[in-house]
């Protein structure tokens, strides 16, 4: 499968949730839900929306730089444990099966109680 198709695909799953959620709503409730899910969206990525008449017709977007910040330092912060991970995979992926050390070990009574 390509993509493409599953980005489709997905579209598509959202659209009908979307549908079984509205059915019962009038065109205005549906408007305003929509709106509300998609005033959702961008806060939680960041961005806020500022509307330019009482209408609500006419806005713009604005990011909350601090929440954005926060957000690419997080991002930050896991690739450099995901780093860590992978060099710590690659450093003792040959010694997986190898003998554990000795502090790794059970003493010899530990071993006999817990033994089937």
């Amino acid at each position: 499968m390509r993509k493409t198709d599953k980005i489709l695909d997905e579209i598509h799953a959202i659209r009908r949730q979307i549908d079984e959620e509205t059915k019962n709503m009038t065109s205005a409730e549906r408007a305003d839900y929509i709106n509300q899910s998609a005033e959702a969206a961008l806060k939680e990525n960041g961005y806020k929306i500022i509307y330019l008449n009482e209408e609500k017709t006419m806005c713009r977007l604005e990011s909350d730089t601090e929440n954005i910040q926060a957000m690419k330092r997080h991002a930050e912060i896991e690739d450099e444990i995901n780093e860590i991970r992978r060099r710590f995979y690659e450093k003792t992926k040959d010694n997986a099966c190898s003998e554990q050390p000795s502090y790794f070990k059970q003493s010899e009574p530990a071993a006999k109680k817990h033994s089937l």
